[in-house]
């Protein structure tokens, strides 16, 4: 199921690119306003973490924009901003003398554009929570880049796991299991319709 899995996300990856060499290169652009950008990052800002990650299977299921949605939709600057802000607050939270300076943030953030560019913002921010409990280890001494990349790799296999459970008891009508699904969709729901009278400006 895993192999299947990944091989959907090769073959859609593949796609992409595909479509990216097709398309008309008359064809124009239309960006996010100003405005949208502001709502787009206090929606998934590290502070609401606590928020958007307590349940996990909710954060990989739920309809979220993908770091490459916010690359064709509001610029790749903001992907890269969105992106660094949540490794520097990771970066801050720890408690060690040398942490990630201005080029290895972008670095990091480089790679997750480049090599992750189909997560979900709010995958990316379970990734954050995640590091920031420890999950993959404790930072002794420094943060260091090649850490949290190993630590992605992991965690990228452990959101395939979460995707082959929901696989395998996605046609399961029991009320239980509709009435979780209908739960994570509210939830998503309420935490957009919080982010964006917070984006207000």
């Amino acid at each position: 199921m895993t192999q299947r899995i990944d091989n959907l996300l090769i073959q859609k990856r593949d796609e992409l690119h595909l479509s990216r060499a097709s398309s008309p290169a008359s064809m124009p652009i239309v960006r996010k306003s100003r405005e949208a950008k502001i709502q787009l990052l206090n929606e998934y800002n590290p502070d609401r973490q606590l928020e958007w990650c307590g349940n996990s299977e909710r954060c990989v299921l739920m309809d979220c924009p993908t770091l490459a949605v916010v690359r064709r939709d509001y610029s790749e600057e903001t992907a890269k901003m969105w992106l660094e802000i949540q490794i520097n607050d990771f970066s801050e939270l720890t408690n060690v003398q040398r942490k990630l300076d201005d080029r290895q943030r972008a670095f990091v953030a480089g790679v997750l554009m480049n090599e992750y560019y189909w997560l979900k913002l709010s995958e990316v921010m379970l990734f954050m929570y995640w590091l920031k409990m420890g999950r993959y280890g404790e930072c002794y001494g420094c943060v260091d880049a090649v850490r949290i990349l190993s630590a992605l790799r992991t965690f990228v296999k452990e959101r395939s796991s979460i995707i082959e459970h929901y696989e395998a008891h996605k046609d399961d009508n029991s009320p239980e299991t509709l009435a979780r699904l209908q739960a994570i969709q509210e939830a998503y729901e309420r935490m957009k319709e919080r982010g964006q009278k917070d984006g207000k400006v």
